[in-house]
């Protein structure tokens, strides 16, 4: 550095970093200060675009997606009532977005009924790659009546805040209704949890598992 010139760090709320080069002598800014403003001025532009634009884009997609589930979900409840959608997911990103739809069906999910299924959402093909399968062993658990259906059978249930200081609860489904399940935990102590605290459930396979008896329950009126 020349004799006579300092550099000095100037912080602010918004321009943290911004170094400004001061003449000592006070002959004003330094050649390389104004390099360096203009290259800061550029680099928490983009900063600050991305703070506001990623919260916006993130809130479009997630707009996205549930329009595309709810669309899907309506279009095979209409032309397909017996298929149950036990989950949908959309993934990637650009032009190589990926539609999973994980169906399954009283007598069971095979090549035709995928095949049929894929057919009815083609014209979601132009800009995804499609795929149609049964849910495999361990099944998401969505909607009152997957856990309606799934009383007797080992679950595992994340929820959205601590409940009794856990978020993460693994046992056997002892009921289930619209507003509320009831989990047999390891240790034979129950755990009611309300539908609205639950963020994600899913069956859990095992090989030697053995069910529950299940809880008595009325018959769904029609």
């Amino acid at each position: 550095m020349a004799p006579g010139k300092v550099f000095r760090q100037v912080k602010s709320p918004l321009f943290e970093g911004f170094f400004i080069a001061w003449n000592e002598a006070g002959t004003g800014l330094h050649p390389c200060g104004l390099f360096r403003r203009y290259d800061i001025i550029l680099q928490t532009a983009r900063y600050l675009s991305e703070w506001v634009l990623n919260p916006l884009l993130f809130c479009s997609l997630a707009v996205k997606k549930a329009t595309i589930i709810e669309d899907v979900e309506q279009t095979l409840a209409k032309e397909l009532p017996d298929v149950d959608v036990v989950d949908v997911e959309v993934g990637g990103g650009g032009g190589n977005q990926v539609l999973r739809v994980f169906i399954d069906h009283p007598d069971g999910v095979d090549h035709e009924l995928c095949t049929l299924v894929t057919g009815l959402l083609g014209r979601y093909q132009e800009d995804h790659t499609v795929e149609v399968s049964s849910p495999g062993l361990e099944k998401r658990l969505r909607k009152p009546g997957h856990f309606r259906n799934a009383v007797g059978q080992k679950i595992n249930v994340k929820t959205f805040g601590p409940v009794e200081g856990r978020r993460n609860f693994t046992g056997f489904l002892f009921s289930a209704d619209g507003e509320k399940l009831e989990l047999e935990l390891d240790d034979g102590s129950h755990l009611l949890l309300p539908l609205e605290e639950v963020a994600m459930a899913r069956t859990v396979f095992e090989f030697d598992q053995q069910q529950k008896p299940r809880k008595q329950r009325r018959k769904k009126s029609d």
